[in-house]
Formats: structure tokens, C-alpha cells, sequence
């Protein structure tokens, strides 16, 4: 079972269509260590730098086509980025990225602010035309990718000349309480078109980023290491883990501060508080509840986020982990507390 888990950590970590010189996996340097050691500590690492700048050449090719499309259809547009790739915690040589393409017409605004010159026209109708405008643009552009219009926030698009699958998301900003006091851009959010709903969601990806960054900090890389650890853990286990990686790292956000900084070459204890924490967060309800976003925009943990369900999956998935872990230092004479792993 750990091989086959370790070797689904070198596919997704590996771009074979993209030829990268340099790239050095820590797994492939913990060659004297058992395979569950070497995937923990691979799991926890950031993504190559070169595989990310391809991403982002290929987020930037769409977003040419579109600023072109947009300016022939006398459409404003402004284009801005969320997720995994620009707060670092993806998992994969190969990651999806978002595009958000921002209406310029209107802006909405937080209460009790009001706004100067009130919009008159049609909020819902001119996101739904930046959508229109994206599809048709998308299929001119590049006739032979798959333009997938399907879903109700984002339009995407993949395959044939393209390397990544680029998500593009018709949007508005939204200016917060925060951010019309301070114009900081992280105190800014954004209102994602629902196109079955017809519907604005407002969220705060920017905000997101900034406390994952903050955290990170303060826990000298721990946060975002172990995101990463648990986002594989869902993505290469054998059975569907129930929690999106949004939701997970909510959950890692949350995880005490002690728990989160490992001293060098400790990075294993990042598994050991990891689970203890997700086993306190499974049997403590009240606390469970508590748990919010890092924007705050919603709890973790309730209908529109992460089950208790989900987090039993995630759970058992770290225990097997650890067990292994534990099984491998029980073979070699070494207590797993005084081990140092330098990779």
C-alpha cells in the first residue's frame, strides 16, 4: 500500500510532458528510508518552482486571448488570480489555476458604506455576458481544447496545446468595510457569478491568502506544509476522501501553533501533532463547530463546508500513515521522537 501511495505522489509531483532540468524531489533523496517516511516528508514540500511558472505561462496565453476578445467585444475587464498555485499550497506538477475575469462597470459594497453613483443597469445580466464573451472567445481561440461550460461558477478549459486546465470565473469586486478604510487588496473580495442561480457569492480569496501567509510565517513553513500533507493524503488515497481542499486547509489553519512548528530535521512531528489534532478536532463537537475559514466568510465545518464525515476519512487516511511510519522506526531500532530526517 505504501509504495503504491509513494508512486502516486512521484506522478503528480512529475510533469513528464514538461522537461525540467534540476528538479530534486526530497523523496528521491531519502533513499535509506522506508517508503512512508519518504512520502510524508515529499508530500509536505512545495511544487517545483519551474512546474509553477509553466502553470502560470499557460494561465497568462488564456488570458491574452481573452484580454484580446474582450477589448474587439468593448468589454473593460480586469483579470486577477485565487487559489491553490498563488498561496503555494498545490500538490500536483500539474495544477489547475484560476483566472478571474473582474467586470469594471460596477463594483459592490459593503455595508453600511453606500456607494457614490449607484449602478443602474443589471448586475447578474453583465456578469453573465463576461461569461458569454469567455466561452465564445475561449472555443475562437483555441478551437481544438475542450471549452467546458458546464458548471455554474467557471467556465474552463484544457487539453491539446494547453498544459494546464485554466478555470475562468466571471466576477466583481467587492469592497469590504476593511479594505474602503484601509485600500489594502487583501481586505478586498470579489462577488463569483452562480450562472444556475443567478446569483452573486461574495468571498475573500485575497484575505485568504494573507492569513495562510501570515500563518505560515509564524509557524516557520509548519501551516503550509502540513496543507499540503493532508491535501495528498485525500488526493492519493485509496478511497474518496469527502473534504475539498479548501475545506482542508481551513482545518490545517486551525491546528495550534506548537503543533504546527517542527524544528529542523523534525518534520515527521508535523504527522504525529497532525493527527492529534485532527483526532481532537473529530471528538470535540463545540470545538469542531467554532472552526472558521482564514477570511472568515463561513465555519469549516456546516452545510456548505467540510462533514464530520469527511474528516473521519482524513483521519483514518493520517493513522494508516502513522502507523507506518511508526512500524518502519520499530524495524530500524530508532525512536521515532529523536529522529531526524535531513533532506
Amino acid at each position: 500500500m505504501t509504495t503504491s501511495r509513494l508512486g502516486k505522489l512521484r506522478s503528480r509531483r512529475l510533469d513528464p510532458l514538461v522537461k525540467v532540468a534540476g528538479v530534486h524531489e526530497a523523496y528521491e533523496r531519502l533513499v535509506g528510508e522506508d517508503d512512508s517516511v519518504r512520502y510524508a516528508i515529499g508530500a509536505m514540500q512545495p511544487i517545483d518552482e519551474a512546474y509553477n511558472e509553466r502553470t502560470i505561462t499557460e494561465r497568462a496565453r488564456v488570458e491574452k486571448q481573452l484580454a484580446d476578445g474582450f477589448r474587439s467585444a468593448v468589454l473593460g475587464i480586469e483579470f486577477d488570480y485565487q487559489g491553490s498555485v498563488t498561496n503555494d499550497t498545490n500538490i500536483r506538477a500539474y495544477s489547475d489555476v484560476d483566472l478571474l475575469t473582474v467586470e469594471s462597470r460596477w463594483f459592490a459594497i459593503e455595508p453600511p458604506n453606500v456607494p457614490t453613483w449607484p449602478y443602474i443597469g443589471n448586475e447578474i445580466e453583465n456578469l453573465r455576458e463576461i461569461r458569454s464573451a469567455s466561452i465564445k472567445i475561449l472555443r475562437n481561440a483555441f478551437p481544438e481544447a475542450t471549452v467546458d461550460a458546464s458548471g455554474a461558477k467557471c467556465v474552463n478549459i484544457s487539453g491539446r496545446s494547453l498544459r494546464r486546465r485554466v478555470d475562468v470565473i466571471a466576477c466583481a469586486r467587492w469592497d469590504t468595510v476593511e479594505y474602503v478604510s484601509t485600500r489594502q487588496k487583501h481586505w478586498r473580495g470579489i462577488e463569483i457569478l452562480d450562472n444556475a442561480k443567478g446569483q452573486r457569492l461574495p468571498n475573500k480569496p485575497f484575505l485568504h491568502n494573507r492569513r495562510i501567509e501570515e500563518r505560515d510565517a509564524k509557524t516557520n513553513g509548519g501551516l503550509r506544509k502540513f496543507i499540503r500533507l493532508l491535501k495528498s493524503l485525500r488526493y492519493d488515497n485509496d478511497e474518496k476522501i469527502e473534504l475539498s481542499s479548501y475545506d482542508i486547509a481551513g482545518i490545517a489553519f486551525n491546528n495550534f501553533d506548537s503543533w504546527l512548528t517542527a524544528q529542523p530535521g523534525n518534520d515527521l512531528s508535523l504527522v504525529s501533532n497532525g493527527l492529534s489534532y485532527l483526532r481532537y478536532v473529530l471528538t470535540n463537537d463545540d470545538y469542531r463547530a467554532s472552526l472558521d475559514m482564514p477570511n472568515k466568510t463561513r465555519k469549516v465545518f456546516g452545510p456548505d463546508g467540510a462533514s464530520k464525515a469527511g474528516l473521519e476519512q482524513l483521519t483514518k487516511a493520517m493513522d494508516v500513515l502513522m502507523a507506518e511510519i511508526e512500524q518502519a522506526f520499530r524495524r530500524s531500532l530508532r525512536k521515532l521522537d529523536e529522529a531526524r530526517i535531513n533532506y
